[in-house]
């Protein structure tokens, strides 16, 4: 979605500089809020998509029609073409951009990233999903929101609790100020039955963001079992008093 404030940024620019500054591209038949008349953009089922990928690497001010000066590299141009393809959900034409991106440069983590975020997101293919990211993840190790999303198949997908507890202590160690990270870590140790572990997650979450509903009620579960039904029932209070609805 194109933000108002994006939008007007950018019409601002281009009068402002005289000269074009945006490449709008019509996915659908959707109307943007603001969409002056007089600016003209491309249709993406009247175009190749070739054409289309040249228009986007030309206005990064790329020449695809000279070799010489060309710094669009093979394995750019088909991340390109697998964005369109996914923004098209073309998802199988995507994947294969992606893997033809992979074949001309194995070491690039972005692209295993983005490959794994189509199976996981849209093709639900959860297992393939994880291998992909296990491969973004040796190439950046640094990666944290690849270790995130391994973390949420092996946990929500896969059942596989250990595993995930792993990769959310991997993305705390990242990001020490995730809360959701911990709250994540917690709902695993409370399956797990640690259940003490699982109290100083939830509340490392909640001191993180005092404004956490989930973490409350979460808390208020893992004080239950606890037997300390007093603060459990004040954590409920506390989550529904933040918007907090039990579904």
């Amino acid at each position: 979605m194109w933000t108002t404030h994006e939008r007007r940024a950018a019409q601002n620019r281009a009068v402002r500089e005289n000269e074009e500054y945006i490449l709008p591209i019509c996915l659908d038949d959707t109307e943007v809020p603001g969409h002056l008349e007089t600016l003209v953009y491309l249709k993406w089922h009247e175009e190749t998509l070739d054409f289309i990928v040249e228009a986007i690497l030309a206005k990064l001010g790329r020449d695809t029609q000279a070799p010489e000066a060309n710094t669009t590299s093979p394995t750019e141009y088909w991340l390109l073409q697998g964005d369109l393809l996914s923004a098209q959900k073309s998802y199988e034409e995507a994947l294969a951009a992606y893997e033809q991106a992979i074949v001309l440069d194995p070491q690039h983590s972005e692209t295993y990233r983005k490959k794994g975020d189509l199976l996981f997101r849209l093709l639900k293919r959860y297992a393939e999903a994880l291998a992909v990211y296990e491969r973004a993840s040796q190439l950046n190790p640094e990666f944290a929101d690849v270790h995130h999303k391994k973390a949420t198949i092996l946990d929500l997908y896969l059942a596989r609790s250990k595993e995930a507890l792993a990769a959310y202590e991997q993305v705390i160690d990242l990001e020490p100020q995730n809360s959701e990270a911990y709250n994540s870590k917690g709902k695993v140790l409370f399956y797990l039955k640690r259940y003490e572990e699982a109290l100083a997650a939830y509340e490392q979450a909640i001191a993180l963001n005092p404004n956490f509903a989930g973490a409350y009620y979460s808390k208020g579960d893992v004080l239950s079992d606890l037997g300390r039904i007093k603060e459990a029932q004040q954590a409920y209070k506390k989550a529904e008093e933040l918007g907090f609805i039990d579904l």
